[in-house]
């Protein structure tokens, strides 16, 4: 088998999911039906080529790592040893990289190409940049962490010192504001923070891409279940390695940080909402960061991760349970990769099926969350294959649910199990209840004499 390789695909156009087809050429096998990669992304350059001038152009680049590729041969793929390419016969959804710009040939290299020998270009290209303008939490962080000295140090030297005095939101209830539309349809999540400051209440906004893609992922190597902790490790991994967009509702934020970060594509706001450099900005030269102490809290402190896992988790689950159609149609062919095998009623769907994502229903379904969370027999079952699960441990000894199996048996009489049944221990009788047992029993000494059935008997035999 192949050892494990980073594979490559170019093209000009967004890729999703990419299905083995036989390609249209005169120099390649027509019979197998594959995915094109290359071992390279000049091989790819390479093969894109076709004798076409391909300066100035962009191209998408994708990569996929995997050990199960075929290497073709040279009477399958002529110029395979000139573009090193592999395929890849099975469905597959690459991963989206980065822009690359072709910036002109770096020169040519001579090959063997059947009974001739050809000149191949070789190009140079370049990432490019102005597409790449995201920062990373990290990179928020650091550019803030130094920068903008009070003048009142009483409490901290600046802002990242004096984030400390603020709190994030600590109860589930409070992050009800997530769109799951947008969430399972375009993968991106943006969650609205509470943040209690030192005067007032905000509300710090942060979006991040491929929270989705990355739980998928998980599911996956977690053997197609999803679990709480499938959700927090994919938050937390998408959180200090992805692009990360930050907004607050704090004057300070919109004096000093709202149009520098607009500018700069790090703000939640696109540039309709951009304020500009004009009267009432307060940092014209950009000196500040790139983000107000509440920014910087929830920056530094994810501590709000385990609360939006836990509404992503209960919002799946109801959906499972309440929304099927939707959830089939929207939800698990993205968690899973596949499409539910038996939901007719998925078809029935119109295209644009929305998920009910109001503040009212999140808040019922983190309510309806509180009790699912007890373990039941076989509710983390694999949806793909329908089997695993792990069974709940009665609390319940053997023998108590005995007499119920008991009751199905003719031979059974009603009265074994309340003799099985252990005594209870008799409670102290009270000077009333020892009162109440006594009398019944003069009574009923009282009352045999007068019975007249035996002189009946006696009249009869005479």
């Amino acid at each position: 088998m192949p050892a494990l390789k980073t594979l490559y695909h170019l093209s000009q156009s967004e890729v999703g999911l990419m299905v083995p087809r036989v390609p249209k050429s005169d120099y390649e096998d027509q019979t197998i039906p594959r995915i094109c990669f290359s071992l390279s992304i000049q091989g790819c350059l390479i093969g894109i080529n076709e004798d076409k001038d391909i300066i100035g152009k962009r191209f998408k680049v994708y990569s996929i790592e995997t050990d199960n590729y075929y290497i073709p041969t040279q009477s399958e793929v002529q110029d395979r040893h000139i573009t090193d390419e592999v395929w890849v016969q099975f469905a597959v959804e690459p991963d989206y990289l980065y822009d690359i710009e072709v910036t002109g040939k770096s020169g040519e290299k001579l090959y063997e190409l059947g009974r001739d020998m050809v000149m191949v270009p070789q190009w140079d290209y370049k990432i490019v940049e102005e597409l790449l303008h995201e920062d990373s939490r990290t990179l928020l962080v650091s550019k803030s962490r130094s920068v903008g000295p009070y003048k009142d140090q009483m409490r901290g030297k600046n802002r990242f010192e004096r984030k400390k005095h603020s709190q994030i939101a600590k109860t589930v209830k409070q992050y009800n504001k997530i769109d799951m539309n947008k969430l399972f349809k375009e993968d991106i999540l943006e969650v609205s923070i509470p943040v209690t400051g030192e005067t007032d209440s905000y509300t710090v906004n942060i979006r991040m891409e491929g929270v989705v893609k990355e739980i998928a992922r998980n599911v996956k190597s977690n053997k197609n279940v999803l679990e709480f902790k499938t959700i927090v490790q994919s938050l937390t991994k998408v959180f200090n390695t992805a692009n990360i967009f930050v907004k607050c509702s704090c004057p300070d934020y919109k004096y000093r940080f709202a149009h520098w970060n607009i500018v700069n594509r790090v703000s939640v706001d696109d540039t309709s909402k951009d304020p500009g450099p004009g009267k009432g900005i307060r940092n014209p030269n950009d000196q500040l960061g790139r983000g107000c102490k509440h920014v910087l809290l929830c920056l530094a402190n994810g501590d709000w991760i385990m609360k939006v896992a836990s509404v992503i988790n209960n919002y799946v689950h109801y959906a499972e349970e309440k929304l099927r159609p939707a959830f089939l149609k929207l939800i698990f062919p993205k968690l899973y990769g596949v499409a539910f095998d038996e939901a007719e009623e998925n078809d029935l769907l119109p295209e644009d099926t929305e998920l009910d994502t109001s503040e009212s229903i999140i808040d019922a379904i983190n309510d309806y969350g509180k009790n699912r969370g007890k373990y039941k027999p076989g509710t983390n079952k694999n949806p793909v294959t329908g089997t695993g699960g792990r069974q709940k441990q009665s609390s319940k000894p053997e023998a108590e649910t005995a007499p119920e199996a008991k009751k199905t048996s003719p031979e059974a009489t009603p009265t074994e199990p309340e003799e099985k049944k252990p005594a209870a221990k008799p409670e102290q009788p009270t000077k009333q209840a020892v009162t109440d047992k006594k009398e019944p029993e003069k009574a009923s000494e009282k009352e045999a004499p007068k019975q007249p059935e035996p002189k009946a008997e006696e009249e009869e035999k005479k």
